[in-house]
């Protein structure tokens, strides 16, 4: 929920709905002690993380930690 109104609703909506969900359904199954089955989440996941580090850095300072990676 931390920064959340830098993600588009839809987006915000989507990684919500895929997070409850697959932890439910592995919660039911008993599947909680493989993490691979969060894999099809990650996806929306680590776009949700990358816009909101990305919006988090100064404009200033994107250039040059991009020239010192």
């Amino acid at each position: 929920m931390w920064r959340r109104k830098l993600l588009s609703p839809s987006l915000f909506r989507t990684a919500l709905y895929l997070s409850a969900a697959l932890y439910l359904t592995n919660l039911c199954f008993g599947w909680n002690f493989e993490s691979r089955n969060f894999v099809p989440a990650l996806v929306v996941l680590i776009t949700c993380t990358m816009i909101i580090v990305t919006a988090s850095v100064p404009a200033g300072t994107r250039s040059t930690a991009a020239a010192q990676a």
